[in-house]
């Protein structure tokens, strides 16, 4: 069995292999550390990952390559939804689903069908653990951790679960991007005695491809902590695929008459042609990028110029987003920007010089230097599989590591309401709960997790308990048209003392698990059992004199056990010696055959 950890990206997917001595990352079947996070459906075959791309264009109507971004939604969120419309070419493919959920609008054969996210996504993941497993011949299985955006809600974490589950991939747990990237940057260090017990705090800018997260994270010796995060869920690198697109399409528009935003198949063959123009201007010192395109719609061409300077114009608009969450998550830490040690980036769209040069400005550092005063030490691709790869060997029990501890943070403050009754208890926090209150924040932005916390009842009938997002705080206020309830639970009834009439008291203990899950790990029921004092018999002159001869024969016994120990211990000591002895005198015998016919010839 091997140990993998998994990027499930928006646009692609890393997978990365613990092995002894360190991290791999494992190439598919067309040899690229890169699997297109794709799915294709042409008949009644299916096409994954990099065998789906040649079929993206043809087959549009049956392609998806967004799941991800649709996983645990629900189709009421119609602002999320109208924003992921903009970047998918056949936006009749999302329709409603199954429980008020998003569905996905495919053709298998002759029929049609309405999948779930989670039934495609298993597809991906499917193809991910295929490509392990021929990577790894003589392993069977994988123990994974899949990699997931530190935003995502309770819905969302356990649809990529369910997905897991769908694929028969045997999933340890999901971890955050940002932590991941973390424990990859830590974990080595930590080997390397660089990290004491006073604390250094390392800021992490992922700027990947749909989505834009920014961390403070804590190391000391064998630890990390993430203090604070903070996320713009709609800002990366396709924002800028989708200006340039714009760009373009509408010098094309006006020149030939055409809207080439109408056909599915201009769209992707304009979308591809804009990213390898953004990837021409990434370098520093190129000046110009050209965008060219054959029969871009009928027999028309599409010839288009950029300047850099034209290019980091039109990126202004996004260049402010960028400032803030940085402020925001410095102000949640307590820190101004002297105070950290190193300021990481990673994520496809931090190659663009001008987002660096941006995040450099609002963090004061010394633009002179290279990248920006940047530190780059990591793979902008890959480190979040690597990281995802090191907290799977440490959950794995095939793998033995070095201990290091990972404490996460709360993103989305956690509310617990139940039933109101006469008589409530109160919990094991800080904050005070009102006699008669029947809601508190359990949960709030920043505690450390994994963590489990109890709250005290008084109550002789069954109750629900409902854990759902504050809808208070403004972090929460972001799930427009998601729902904010987690889950429900039902404690069931315990009568109360049938001669006091005291109501029993119940203890429930709610956990936010490692995986971002708030779950009711058990709930105990506590009651006070009075016991008897020992009753001492009366003394009598008969029994004292009883009790007087029960002890001399106790005595007499202990002695007599003694003494039978003694000499058994003796005997015990002298077994062996007799048993040394016996194969001298064994020897002995042949020499005294061997005088024998010494006699004989004597005579």
């Amino acid at each position: 069995m091997s140990v993998i950890g998994i990027d499930f990206g928006n646009q692609n997917c890393v997978i990365a292999q613990a092995k002894r001595g360190g991290v791999d990352i494992i190439l598919n079947e067309a040899s690229s550390r890169k699997t297109p996070n794709m799915v294709s459906i042409q008949h009644e075959e299916r096409f994954l990952g990099a065998a789906a791309v040649p079929l993206a264009r043809s087959n549009y109507k049956n392609t998806v390559n967004y799941v991800k971004r649709v996983l645990g939604r629900k189709f009421s969120d119609h602002e999320g939804l109208d924003i992921e419309r903009k970047y998918i070419p056949f936006p009749a493919q999302l329709v409603e689903g199954p429980n008020g959920g998003v569905g996905i609008a495919m053709k298998y054969a002759a029929d049609n069908l309405i999948m779930t996210p989670e039934a495609v996504a298993a597809m991906i993941l499917s193809k991910l653990q295929k490509i392990s497993n021929d990577n790894n011949p003589n392993r069977r299985g994988a123990d994974v951790v899949v990699s997931c955006p530190g935003y995502w809600t309770d819905s969302q974490r356990r649809a990529i679960l369910n997905a897991c589950e769908i694929a028969q991939v045997k999933c340890l747990g999901v971890i955050n991007d940002n932590t991941a990237t973390a424990l990859n940057y830590g974990i080595w260090k930590n080997v390397k005695g660089e990290f004491t017990e006073e604390k250094s705090y390392v800021m992490f800018i992922d700027v990947g491809h749909s989505n834009y997260s920014v961390s403070i994270v804590a190391f000391q010796k064998g630890k990390l902590e993430v203090i604070a995060t903070e996320f713009d869920r709609n800002l990366g690198g396709r924002n800028v695929d989708l200006l340039l697109a714009e760009k373009f399409g509408g010098e094309y528009n006006a020149k030939h008459g055409v809207n080439v935003f109408e056909d599915p198949k201009a769209i992707i063959k304009l979308m591809t042609a804009v990213e390898k123009t953004k990837i021409t201007l990434t370098p520093v010192g190129v000046p110009v990028a050209n965008c060219n395109i054959e029969c871009l719609k009928g027999d028309n061409d599409l010839n288009g110029r950029i300047s850099v300077e034209e290019f980091e114009e039109m990126c202004e608009p996004l260049l402010e987003r960028l400032e803030f969450p940085i402020r925001k998550v410095l102000s949640r830490a307590g820190l101004s920007d002297a105070q950290l040690a190193a300021v990481e980036v990673v994520g496809g769209a931090s190659r663009v010089p001008c987002f660096r040069r941006k995040i450099a400005s609002v963090l004061n550092l010394d633009q002179s230097k290279i990248n920006y005063g940047l530190s780059m030490t990591m793979n902008a691709d890959e480190s979040v599989a690597m990281g995802c790869a090191l907290a799977c060997a440490s959950l794995s029990p095939i793998m033995a590591v070095k201990p290091f501890e990972v404490l996460d943070c709360v993103y989305y403050p956690v509310r617990l309401t139940w039933d109101p009754a006469p008589s409530v208890g109160d919990v094991d926090m800080d904050a005070a709960n009102e006699a008669g209150a029947d809601t508190l924040v359990l949960y709030k932005a920043g505690d450390q997790i994994p963590k489990t916390r109890r709250v005290n009842f008084k109550r002789g009938d069954a109750f629900d308990i409902v854990a759902s997002y504050d809808s208070e705080s403004k972090e929460a206020q972001i799930l427009h048209g998601e729902d904010r309830e987690i889950a429900r639970f039902r404690v069931s009834a315990v009568p109360a003392d049938a001669v006091t009439g005291e109501l029993p008291r119940l203890r429930v203990n709610v956990r936010y698990s490692r995986n971002g899950l708030v779950e009711v790990s058990s709930a105990e029921y506590f009651a006070e059992k009075e016991e008897a004092a020992p009753v001492a018999p009366p003394a009598t002159e008969g029994a004292s004199e009883g009790e007087a001869a029960t002890k001399e024969g106790e005595a007499a016994a202990k002695e007599g056990a003694a003494a039978e120990g003694e000499a058994a211990a003796n005997e015990a000591k002298q077994r062996p010696r007799r048993a040394k002895q016996r194969p001298r005198r064994a020897k002995q015998q042949p020499r005294r055959a061997k005088q024998q016919p010494r006699r004989a010839r004597r005579q």
